[in-house]
């Protein structure tokens, strides 16, 4: 007999890589025997997710932001989230090398096994240029050093 069903497993938030999933009884059917169990072993997606690491529980990504608009009144910032979103950041304070910022602003409680909380963080990874001209090394000096 040919029956077809449907197993559907519905990942959670902060499952890592290496998380089983077990269907117990839904294996391959024979007559006179018991249906075996089915394990599923999640696995991450490599490069699935440009610009996103995982942390521990935590998803970190890096924004590549040039030194002009770290240090002066930058538009707000453009993040895409792993759901194929875009979220504007307004980040109106002056950024300096190893900012971080939490993105959601609040705890995320992970659903499986009571592992603790993630959170997703924004790092900005500052653009430095390899040379300026004479004038705008004048005109730099002329407001920082006044």
């Amino acid at each position: 007999m040919d029956d077809a069903k449907c197993l559907v497993i519905n990942v959670r938030p902060g499952w890592k890589k290496g998380t089983k999933v077990s269907f117990v009884n839904e294996g391959d059917e024979a007559p006179n025997t018991i249906p075996a169990d089915l394990e599923f072993v999640i696995q991450e997606k490599e490069n699935s997710d440009p610009g996103y690491v995982r942390e521990g529980n935590n998803l970190i990504y890096t924004y590549r932001l040039s030194l002009s608009d770290a240090l002066t009144d930058h538009n707000a910032l453009q993040i895409p989230t792993l759901d194929q979103r875009v979220i504007s950041l307004a980040c109106p304070e002056v950024v300096s090398p190893f900012y971080e910022k939490v993105i959601l602003g609040k705890k995320n409680q992970n659903s499986c096994c009571n592992l603790g909380t993630a959170q997703q963080y924004l790092y900005l990874h500052l653009l430095f240029g390899y040379m300026l001209l004479n004038c705008s090394v004048l005109i730099l000096y002329y407001i920082l050093c006044r």
